[in-house]
């Protein structure tokens, strides 16, 4: 009996499970995008000029109905914009220091299904009186 009860009560988890699973598989990855938090993280870089950025701390955002995005802890950030174009994302954030110095992200990344994240390649620029530096 024990066993019996116990067969079912598996039975009905894995079948919600599996349906919470199957409504998350219909959603586009524009609404997965906008109903959740996301993290970003360097994973180690090294700049032009030779300097290594080593691994970064993971920072939480979240994705905006009006092609922005939120930080949890947005720091130095100032403005954003990100387009999405079947699984390619072009994300671009700027940051503006108290010494004045603005620095330009622009990140290129693609969806990948097995890892549910983006993955890809940045460039940051900094600028002092919107000269490169």
């Amino acid at each position: 009996m024990k066993r019996t009860i116990l067969s079912l009560v598996l039975g009905i988890l894995i079948i919600s499970c599996s349906s919470n699973n199957d409504d998350y598989e219909t959603k586009t990855l524009q609404e997965q995008m906008l109903e959740n938090s996301w993290y970003f993280q360097r994973h180690g870089e090294t700049c032009s000029n030779g300097l290594d950025l080593g691994e970064g701390a993971a920072y939480e955002f979240r994705f905006l109905t009006d092609s922005t995005v939120e930080f949890t802890d947005p720091g130095y950030f100032t403005t954003s914009h990100y387009q999405l174009i079947g699984n390619e994302l072009i994300l671009e954030t700027t940051y503006t220091l108290p010494s004045g110095t603005t620095g330009k992200f622009v990140g290129n990344y693609m969806y990948s299904e097995s890892d549910e994240a983006f993955l890809g390649t940045n460039t940051f620029n900094t600028y002092d009186n919107n000269e490169p530096l």
